[in-house]
């Protein structure tokens, strides 16, 4: 209930029935991907989930098909490859300066280029692991003069000791005390061969450094490479909340604007995989038809971890390694007005230590919005670990984020220039999220 010129009403019963629905049926999703046991980048479940995903496009009225790229299986064995290289050219500097500086450039320029998610340079000479991403459209009649593309990405992420919630919550405090690409849980990476870089060049003009720094930069990628190589190893989580919550939503997103399309807009609902792995699904997909998304304007809406505390949007994304892509002033101006419409406390913008798949469009010149939620505090529970089943999940604030990304989706459907008429077909977050 909630109080109106100082009269307490009962929602409507419609509205009611409506969000009792939708929460049935995000549950009902959430629960059949976690069924898959996990949906770990480019392995046999994520294929066989993106199977199941692409038949439920389907039969809400999409054209859909799977498409597979060249994925990978673990964040940390590209990591740790980059780390080996770095490691291999450090005593360089002191035999053969000018292999070394050539060696540490292309270790550096690799590191950046697929933390970002513009290209793969080293990690090329991994094992292949065919991916899958799944892609439906829904287009009216005659050629769309705008389109959308509605990303929730698949794959679930490996555990390992980097995401203790111990070590997660103190690297939660220390986030808050940096600004700017420090916040980056690799920035360090890109310090240490960056460093080196000038190590190397330093010697290469005929300054030969002292030993001691070798070593403390040989000691910083020993211990990189330990915790590199546990968690290149370890199994994949469930993901229920990351991100079977980001995808039920979407298909739930994709049912209501088959029943209500807009004129002239294109759909497009993208399931990457590989998301855990660096963006690879979206950079994928994006690189395949970017001829066909510059022939018409094209925005995103990225849906990612949608299971506790309160619905959020980012301010921008932050790439590994510390590059920062804001996202577009207007479209943050259009979500604070839906989140002020839906009463959404603290929606934002907000920024993470981390990427998502909207990254990879930032990265490509499309603008677009991310969603998330998160407890206050920046409390992520569960994240990345084997605990991230359904029975943790609070599915009334899965609906609220549904219901803030359907009015997110009508905004960029009118170029954002008109102010949504925000339904209440949710709780208030300020009700309904919790806070661990």
């Amino acid at each position: 209930m909630r109080e109106t010129s100082g009269i307490l009403r009962e929602p409507r019963p419609e509205r009611v029935a409506e969000r009792e629905g939708c929460r049935r049926r995000l549950e009902w999703a959430v629960r059949h991907l976690e069924s898959f046991g996990h949906r770990g980048s480019a392995s046999d479940h994520e294929r066989r989930a993106a199977e199941w995903l692409r038949e439920q496009l389907r039969q809400i009225g999409l054209e859909a098909r799977c498409e597979s790229f060249a994925g990978c299986r673990s964040y940390g064995a590209r990591i740790l490859l980059h780390v080996a290289g770095a490691a291999l050219a450090l005593p360089l500097i002191w035999y053969a300066p000018l292999a070394a500086s050539l060696l540490a450039l292309v270790v550096l320029l690799s590191f950046l280029a697929e933390t970002t998610t513009r290209a793969r340079v080293l990690t090329r000479l991994l094992p292949p692991a065919p991916s899958t991403n799944v892609v439906g459209r829904l287009a009216g009649d005659g050629p769309p003069r705008r389109r959308l593309v509605l990303c929730a990405h698949i794959d679930t992420q490996r555990t390992g000791l980097i995401w203790d919630p111990a070590i997660v919550r103190r690297f939660a405090l220390v986030h808050k005390r940096t600004v700017g690409p420090a916040r980056a849980p690799l920035f360090g990476m890109t310090l240490a061969l960056t460093a080196q870089l000038a190590l190397s060049l330093v010697a290469w003009a005929g300054v030969v450094p002292p030993w001691a720094v070798g070593i403390v930069l040989g000691l910083v990628y020993l211990a990189a490479a330990v915790l590199l190589a546990e968690w290149a190893v370890r199994q994949y989580v469930p993901g229920a909340c990351d991100n079977a919550t980001g995808v039920a939503a979407a298909l739930e997103l994709a049912r209501r604007w088959s029943a209500q399309p807009a004129a002239g807009v294109e759909l497009v609902v993208l399931l990457p995989g590989s998301e855990e792995t660096g963006c690879l699904g979206s950079a994928a997909w994006l690189d395949a038809h970017r001829h066909q998304l510059r022939s018409v304007p094209t925005q995103f809406l990225n849906l990612d971890t949608l299971g506790y505390g309160r619905p959020r949007y980012l301010h921008s994304e932050c790439g590994l390694s510390g590059v920062l892509r804001r996202y577009p002033r207007a479209l943050l101006d259009g979500c604070a007005r839906v989140a002020a419409a839906l009463d959404l406390d603290g929606a934002g913008p907000h920024r993470l230590p981390t990427q998502t798949d909207g990254l990879s469009f930032l990265a490509r010149g499309i603008p677009g919005i991310t969603l998330t939620t998160f407890e206050d505090g920046m409390r992520l529970p569960h994240y990345h670990c084997l605990s991230d089943r359904a029975e943790h999940l609070d599915f009334d604030v899965t609906c609220q984020a549904t219901e803030f990304a359907w009015q997110l989706l009508l905004v960029l459907t009118r170029d954002g220039a008109d102010r949504p008429t925000a339904r209440r077909t949710v709780t208030p977050a300020r009700d309904a999220a919790h806070s661990g």
